[in-house]
């Protein structure tokens, strides 16, 4: 009898001990599950953060390239005229027309329709990647100097950019501290870096930050070459 009793107390102590592991499995189980959530999470916020600055930047940078391809048109409009000036104060020889001198500059076919067709009908805009490919402009819009705009814009803009992010994570349920990093590893990419809080409340209290990154690049039509400026963090 006494040995019965004995194998009935070794039995009911097995039994409390394993119901404390289930509770214990169970208890790291779901905290474990709930830092992958918050984490999903706050990668999440970092992509859209990173898109929506990315957007933001590209537009500014779209703005800017287009106004330097119109003060380019300027200039080669300036120099149609003053070349059909020169040549007809000098009186010397026959002249070749503006519709000649656009034909002798141009190469792209494309461009050379669009810029006589202009000379008639002087109204809206010519396809500014068109300009920008063009060999007689090629001189203005080369990868580096194209990188070089795109970082001013970058540092003129960064307030505009910074404050789209850190709403779009805020809608996310986002913390708002965000910094972002120009460009990234010498290529044209914006690096954004937050976090998320992660908040335990049960038996045991926890609170720490997950953190998260994410980065995005400018996608263009021509080269960009920002390798050799020096990364700033805003």
């Amino acid at each position: 009898m006494t040995k019965l009793r004995d194998e009935n107390g070794s039995i009911s102590i097995l039994a409390i001990y394993t119901v404390l592991l289930v509770v214990a499995a169970t208890f790291l189980i779901s905290h474990f599950f709930h830092g992958y959530v918050v984490k999903r999470q706050s990668q999440n916020v970092a992509d859209s953060a990173a898109l929506a600055a990315v957007q933001v930047l590209k537009e500014k940078y779209e703005e800017e390239m287009k106004q330097r391809v119109e003060l380019e048109l300027l200039d080669f409009w300036n120099e149609i005229n003053f070349e059909l000036a020169d040549c007809l104060a000098t009186g010397l020889t026959p002249c070749l027309t503006k519709e000649e001198l656009v034909q002798d500059k141009i190469q792209n076919p494309d461009l050379e329709a669009k810029l006589l067709a202009y000379l008639l009908y002087p109204a809206g805009e010519i396809d500014w990647l068109l300009v920008m490919k063009e060999p007689y402009f090629a001189g203005e819009f080369t990868a580096r100097k194209n990188g070089d705009v795109l970082y001013d814009v970058c540092r003129r803009e960064a307030s505009l950019i910074h404050s789209v992010s850190v709403d779009l994570a805020s809608k996310n349920q986002g913390e708002n501290q965000l910094s972002l990093t120009f460009p990234v590893e010498g290529e044209p990419k914006l690096l954004v870096e937050g976090s998320k809080k992660l908040e335990v409340d049960t038996i045991v209290q926890f609170s720490g930050d997950i953190p998260s990154a994410s980065a995005a690049g400018i996608s263009a039509d021509f080269d960009i070459d920002v390798s050799h400026k020096t990364p700033f963090t805003f």
